[in-house]
């Protein structure tokens, strides 16, 4: 999923380019994360997605218990977000 068709997905599921800015952010480095839903990282050739743990940290999101994402592109962690939001639309009842 390239960035356009990624930002089109968000904008269906009702995200304006404003909640999606605050929702996501591509960091160039971990130490340059922010509040974000959503923090992409490049670590070593690998795409990390980061989010806040509640405790003033970051942690890894898991796509099962236990394991953590890792994508080769950033592509990849567009579509684990999506599948994540998506996740959450269905336990909410909301349409996918």
């Amino acid at each position: 999923m390239n960035e356009d068709a990624f930002m089109a997905q968000l904008i269906a599921y009702g995200h304006t380019p404003q909640t999606i800015a605050r929702a996501i952010h591509v960091a160039p480095s971990s130490s340059d994360l922010i509040g974000s839903e959503y923090n992409i990282v490049n670590q070593g050739g690998r795409f990390e997605v980061l989010q806040p743990d509640g405790r003033a940290g970051f942690a890894l999101a898991l796509v099962r218990l236990g394991e953590p994402f890792a994508g080769e592109t950033i592509e990849d962690a567009y579509e684990f977000i999506i599948e994540d939001i998506q996740k959450r639309r269905r336990r909410a009842g909301l349409p996918v």
